[in-house]
């Protein structure tokens, strides 16, 4: 039988010692464990930690921790998604996917065609999708919802990643295989436009960064949360 999981907050892990309030409810009421029993805690810093429960108290549950163990599923190249604000239920879709592929932040921003009105009340709700996600697929590391930028903000924010994928639907020639050939770095991010897309303006203000490279993902014509699904998963595929 599979060690159930539990996700607690860093705090809570001292040593070969955990002291779980945070998921007291979860750990006792819904999934009935009890003194003896086995687990895996997680606490968003890329490691399992295997342990025992030792106590069960009334608002507690305490831990001994047997072995702590590195993530080897984790990627070593950190991958960040500059998405264009999406309708709800697209960004949440998208959100929901990019956790999956193990994309570490999303970076929301508005530009020319966005539809969508900048608000940072969404993201909170973003944010708990990303850790429903993170439960469901035991992922040791939860994605990063930041607040939305504006299109300026990206362009300034670029240079702090080793390369920069940009979807650009008039490209071509280079597809992210052909761009990842002589990839040696650890950070990359890629940028998918909204529903509306890029200007002409915008996308010459992109592919005039050094470090931004515009790709073809295919000849389809792809929605906008599919195309960050797709440059994800091809990423997943390349990296490992």
């Amino acid at each position: 039988m599979a060690e159930k999981k539990f996700y607690i907050e860093k705090k809570e892990i001292s040593k070969d010692k955990a002291v779980v309030f945070s998921e007291y409810n979860h750990i006792v009421n819904v999934m009935r464990s009890k003194a003896k029993d086995k687990a895996i805690l997680i606490c968003d810093d890329g490691y399992f930690y295997h342990a025992v429960i030792e106590k069960v108290k009334k608002d507690s549950v305490e831990f001994l921790i047997e072995k702590k163990e590195k993530d080897k599923n984790l990627s070593k190249v950190e991958v960040t998604a500059f998405l264009g604000l999406l309708k709800a239920d697209n960004m949440d879709f998208a959100v929901q996917k990019l956790s999956e592929l193990s994309v570490s932040n999303v970076m929301p921003f508005v530009s020319k065609n966005t539809v969508v009105a900048k608000d940072t009340n969404k993201i909170p709700r973003l944010q708990k999708i990303a850790e429903q996600s993170a439960r469901q697929c035991g992922r040791s590391k939860i994605l990063k919802i930041c607040n939305p930028l504006e299109f300026n903000e990206v362009l300034e924010s670029l240079a702090e990643f080793d390369v920069v994928f940009f979807a650009y639907e008039l490209e071509q020639k280079l597809n992210l295989k052909k761009a990842l050939s002589n990839f040696s770095g650890k950070s990359i991010a890629f940028i998918v436009g909204s529903e509306g897309g890029f200007t002409e303006e915008e996308a010459k203000l992109l592919s005039k960064k050094k470090n931004v490279k515009a790709i073809s993902l295919s000849n389809l014509t792809l929605r906008a949360e599919t195309a960050s699904i797709v440059l994800a998963a091809n990423l997943l595929y390349e990296l490992n």
